[in-house]
């Protein structure tokens, strides 16, 4: 059977295992919903908060999420100094968990609750700096909404990364692999259920590329494809500023020159409204949070900012600085890096190559962004000290190991190495934050057994799909041709 039925039939088999990673993938993250965290995403979530309950940008009673940290001060009052593109994408959550704390949150505080609405930590922290405001853990339903729209935002990030892969015809195998990878050992899955900005960014910055890719293919719907490529390229930096060093680039070589202005076009929306936050919070479209922070006068110039050591930062970036960056934390990413700059191999197919081919392109337009990053003042991310803020260039590493995984020998490498990725970022990791699927042994072993089940499920299926391709092409195999006077060959 190799006709459209079996076509039709492979690609609903490969749509439901896709299915089952990603839920697979969900499950994960669900568990390690673990509430407000540290003042950067406490930060986001007052905003958020400001925003959808209060309409308005200033932070009011909501300034202790800040824990007086992540804090700007104008005019004696006070904003996040965070860049509102997180919060805004957060808006439906933190309204949907406002509705919800009454119901969730138990009287007793004895009472386990879901998910926990602020780990210990910030909770005390909270207390001791902020001794007016309401109990951190009276925000259960808060956490909950706001760690599913993180889980969310990160399964669209990699939804849009399995397009992508799609798109240039990548065996379901080795896409599953690289989604796993990805989503459970490296920074990528540990910030997904967190409203930190970098999984936010990362979301819209892939989502923005699969629509140029798109764009760049599909005539008949080149134009709305363009516009909503400019519109999540917008929205990604709005998350991060300073990605405009990256989208720009990525998307000016992405798309052709014709469909500019459509791009354009879709990023006016969200810089209208960055712009908007801005002047009611500060005074200038052009005035930002980090110029009024109270707490670190190196953020309130962009001169200061990025007035580091660049080889120290790509030391602790790409290297083993303060112990955070890609070579002892996720070594899987820089060599997926480094093979992603190699040419191709010799017996490579046509769609491998252009898979390499777009990689390197849109990787290339990355690069100003990250020398940027090299001069960061802090490039290891401040009190937790990882690669966070790569998360945005990480799904590169996966393109660059598809393409040089054309042996089996080699696929097991890159698995290894994926393991040993996951082992170097997550036990660091341990020491800095809460996992409570790690503290509730059941929950935790549960979610290893459905793991375990549903990875299993799909590599029988995908045995017993190759068996019967090879039965099929060994049917279809011609006989052994009869020779010029019609008889067989002795």
């Amino acid at each position: 059977m190799t006709g459209p039925r079996a076509r039709r039939s492979t690609a609903s088999r490969a749509r439901l295992a896709l299915a089952l990673v990603f839920g697979l993938i969900g499950a994960l993250w669900v568990a390690q919903i673990r509430g407000s965290l540290s003042s950067n995403d406490g930060s986001h979530l007052a905003l958020a908060r400001a925003l959808a309950l209060e309409q308005r940008a200033e932070l009011g009673p909501e300034a202790w999420r800040t824990l007086r940290v992540d804090l700007a001060v104008r005019d004696g009052r006070f904003y996040s100094d965070r860049p509102p593109g997180t919060a805004f994408a957060a808006l439906p959550a933190a309204w949907l968990g406002a509705q919800l704390d009454p119901a969730l949150t138990p009287t007793d505080p004895s009472t386990p609750t879901l998910v926990p609405a602020a780990s210990e930590l910030y909770a005390s922290t909270a207390r001791s700096r902020a001794a007016w405001a309401p109990p951190a853990e009276l925000f259960v339903g808060t956490a909950l909404a706001i760690g599913l729209h993180g889980v969310l935002m990160g399964l669209l990030g990699l939804g849009a990364l399995a397009w992508i892969l799609a798109h240039f015809a990548t065996q379901l195998r080795a896409k599953v692999a690289g989604l796993v990878i990805l989503a459970a050992g490296t920074a990528y899955g540990a910030y997904a259920p967190l409203l930190f900005s970098h999984v936010s960014a990362a979301a819209f910055a892939w989502l923005a590329l699969a629509a140029s890719l798109a764009a760049a293919q599909e005539r008949a719907r080149a134009k709305p494809l363009a516009a909503l490529a400019g519109l999540c390229g917008a929205w990604a930096i709005a998350c991060d500023y300073s990605l405009v060093l990256a989208i720009v680039p990525a998307l000016a070589l992405a798309l052709p020159p014709r469909r500019w202005p459509w791009a354009l076009a879709g990023a006016l929306p969200m810089a209208a409204a960055v712009a908007a936050y801005h002047q009611a919070a500060f005074g200038s479209p052009f005035a930002i949070g980090y110029d009024f922070s109270t707490n670190f006068a190196f953020a309130r110039s962009r001169a200061s900012t990025f007035s580091g050591d660049p080889l120290a930062g790509a030391w602790t970036l790409l290297g083993a600085g303060h112990d955070a960056g890609l070579l002892v934390r996720a070594p899987v990413v820089l060599a997926g890096w480094i093979a992603l700059a190699l040419p191709p191999p010799a017996n490579a197919d046509a769609d491998t190559r252009a898979r390499l081919r777009w990689g390197r392109r849109s990787f290339l337009a990355f690069v100003p962004w990250l020398i940027l990053l090299c001069f960061h003042r802090t490039p290891w991310g401040g009190a937790g000290a990882d690669h966070r803020y790569l998360i945005v260039a990480l799904p590169f590493a996966l393109l660059g190991a598809l393409g040089h995984a054309h042996t089996r020998a080699r696929q097991f490498a890159w698995l290894a190495l994926g393991l040993v990725s996951a082992l170097c970022f997550w036990l660091p990791y341990l020491h800095n934050y809460e996992l409570p699927y790690l503290a509730r042994p059941g929950l935790g072993a549960g979610l290893a057994l459905l793991w375990a089940l549903g990875l299993a499920l799909l590599s029988a299926a995908e045995h017993r799909r190759a068996r019967r391709s090879h039965g099929a092409a060994a049917d279809e195999k011609p006989s052994t041709p009869p020779t010029q006077s019609g008889r067989p060959p002795r």
